[in-house]
């Protein structure tokens, strides 16, 4: 049992593929400990015993490092799917040209803020921001010069609101204060 103890440690303490091999090494000591053993030993082991013996150790040892490493790729899987899922959300939640939040973000800060609003009894306050004549601005100077006053806009807002205060970009040039 100390041998699979100390695969499996060195699976878990010794990074990546080098703890794998640190484990399959020692397997094969364990192998060729248990193969010297039964050619050393000059009795013969009850009938049953030196298989079970085998199976036990040899088989059940391997079995556990297969597992093991299995375990281990399945782990590294799920932490790069939960990064990419972060990722997405973030995605889904932000406006890729300001860096707020988006309309759907509103949506849901909305909800929970109104929700809130009523069992506390608390005021709410919503400021919707909209730039008036905004297709001149793009027409006349371009889109960059356009995609810059969004930008302004959004670092204005952020600047001089209280930290409390959500700021959401919720279409083309409209605004929404939280």
């Amino acid at each position: 049992p100390w041998l699979i103890m100390t695969s499996l440690l060195s699976m878990f303490l010794v990074p990546g593929r080098r703890g794998l091999v640190l484990a399959i090494v020692q397997y094969g000591l364990e192998c060729a400990i248990i193969a010297g053993f039964f050619i050393v030993n000059s009795q013969p082991l009850p009938h049953g015993l030196a298989s079970d013996f085998a199976i036990t150790h040899v088989v059940g040892h391997l079995v556990i490092i297969l597992m093991c490493a299995v375990f281990a790729r399945l782990r590294v899987a799920y932490g790069k799917a939960l990064a990419r899922a972060e990722d997405l959300q973030i995605l889904a939640l932000e406006d890729a040209l300001t860096g707020i939040f988006n309309r759907r973000a509103f949506s849901m800060a909305f909800r929970r803020a109104r929700a809130r609003q009523q069992r506390n009894s608390t005021p709410l306050s919503v400021l919707l921001l909209d730039i008036d004549h905004f297709k001149k601005i793009n027409d006349t100077w371009g889109h960059a010069v356009g995609d810059h006053a969004l930008r302004a806009l959004a670092g204005v807002l952020l600047s001089t609101l209280r930290k409390t205060d959500e700021v959401f970009r919720c279409g083309g040039e409209e605004f929404a204060v939280l």
